[in-house]
């Protein structure tokens, strides 16, 4: 069995995830299994050693949410395990640490050890993932913007979705460069908005966007995650509508959901825009650094925080005004 002992636990993996990008780490001591993490791209386990790499990957059992790949580079070749669910989850570790296990300790064969070890926990690694209401509202919102800014010729549709950054994981809904921006979409009419990292609004120029939706049919007028998916791609590049299929399956776990592809809403009205600067009353990290000291606004900083943002003066930008902006200048 394992020894847990020398597990990397859920919180270290975590600050590694934040910290590092392409982070390798030996399991077991060895090299010749390693633990490969990235932040834009979630964890793969490579087996660096010759036996590994002469396996046929059409001779592996086939793995529900994980995918095979062979690279040889300047200094090893190797045989990596690509885990592809959305959410990095305790038995991905476990699955991982158990090939380990099988390859160094156990000596057995790479494909005798994936068998092994999947046998084991495709129970729990195979289980279909419902994404939360609040995730698929998230999504909506900002797929929604997507389709509404591409209504605008002069915008480059294959650049928005590149620098759509939500679904990677990374701070900002949107990210160019210096500048971002923030998608908030509720269903409640006042603008009070949650923020969850101080990221969110340490670009050196910011905006939040605020969409008022409500649920509603496709037949009454709603617009579906599928109505806008396929809506944007029609102006996408071949290799760039792919990439937003990848990062759309990232977030609903599979594209052939229908529950989760029919999920509709309806925007209530135009979006509305707060431009953050100086003049605006928001905290960021650089402020609370000045007032409090970098030791206790880390303390503060590990919490949520909400934004009242019903008196605060909104742009008379418009959306796709906004996006113009924010690429200009990030560039």
């Amino acid at each position: 069995m394992p020894d847990h002992s020398k597990m990397l636990n859920w919180q270290s993996l975590c600050s590694y995830l934040k910290n590092d990008h392409d982070t390798p780490i030996p399991l077991y001591g060895s090299d010749r299994c390693v633990l490969v993490i990235r932040p834009s791209m979630g964890i793969e386990l490579q087996m660096r050693d010759d036996k590994s790499f002469s396996t046929e990957i059409s001779s592996l059992p086939h793995l529900i949410r994980f995918t095979y790949e062979k690279a040889n580079t300047a200094n090893y070749s190797y045989l990596a395990i690509k885990c592809e669910l959305p959410n990095l989850l305790e038995a991905v570790l476990d699955f991982f640490y158990s090939i380990s296990n099988n390859i160094i300790t156990e000596n057995y064969s790479p494909k005798d050890s994936i068998t092994k070890s999947y046998n084991q926990y495709k129970a729990i690694l195979a289980q279909p993932l419902t994404p939360s209401p609040f995730t698929l509202v998230g999504l909506w919102g900002e797929l929604y913007v997507i389709y509404l800014v591409l209504k605008n010729s002069k915008i480059d549709p294959d650049s928005i979705v590149l620098n759509w950054t939500g679904p990677l994981g990374q701070p900002n809904d949107f990210s160019f460069g210096r500048t971002a921006i923030e998608i908030k979409t509720t269903s409640k009419q006042i603008n009070v908005v949650e923020i969850s990292s101080f990221e969110q609004l340490d670009a050196d120029r910011s905006w939040i966007v605020i969409i008022h939706a409500f649920h509603t049919p496709i037949e009454d007028g709603g617009k579906s995650i599928k109505f806008l998916v396929n809506s944007i791609s029609e102006k996408l590049t071949s290799a760039v509508k792919e990439i937003l299929e990848n990062r759309i399956n990232v977030v609903l776990n599979s594209l052939t959901e229908a529950s989760s592809l029919n999920f509709s809403m309806k925007s209530d009205g135009t979006p509305s825009i707060v431009e953050i600067s100086d003049s605006i009353p928001v905290l960021n990290r650089s402020k609370l650094n000045c007032i409090f000291g970098e030791s206790t606004a880390r303390l503060i900083e590990r919490g949520r925080y909400v934004l009242n943002l019903s008196s605060v003066e909104y742009t008379r930008k418009k959306i796709d005004e906004v996006f113009l902006e924010a690429q200009r200048y990030g560039e």
